[in-house]
């Protein structure tokens, strides 16, 4: 299946699809985070659908991982951390009273 993840976090993901999937599906996962050589391998459920106005990937699905290894699951958390801590980092808004 094609897919494009928009979105992680610990505790699941968002992807991008090409087609409707059912709601409750379970899901087999092999990807990659660009900071890891080794793939993350977990399971998921479908918990949320929704149409997205994309002509590539209609549709967005939203995964709740439960099976994932302790290591990816730290992984997961580093990346995101990480991610997080550069996107503050960047921001330059000033707030003044």
């Amino acid at each position: 299946m094609s897919s494009r993840c928009e979105d992680i976090s610990e505790g699941g993901m968002r992807l991008n699809v090409l087609q409707r999937l059912d709601l409750g599906m379970n899901l087999n996962l092999n990807f990659k985070l660009d900071d890891y050589a080794e793939s993350i391998i977990a399971k998921a459920k479908i918990i949320w659908q929704d149409s997205r106005d994309n002509a590539y990937y209609p549709f967005a699905v939203g995964l709740k991982f439960f099976k994932i290894n302790s290591a990816d699951s730290k992984k997961i958390h580093n990346y995101v951390n990480k991610t997080i801590c550069k996107e503050d980092s960047e921001d330059t808004t000033k707030i003044t009273s």
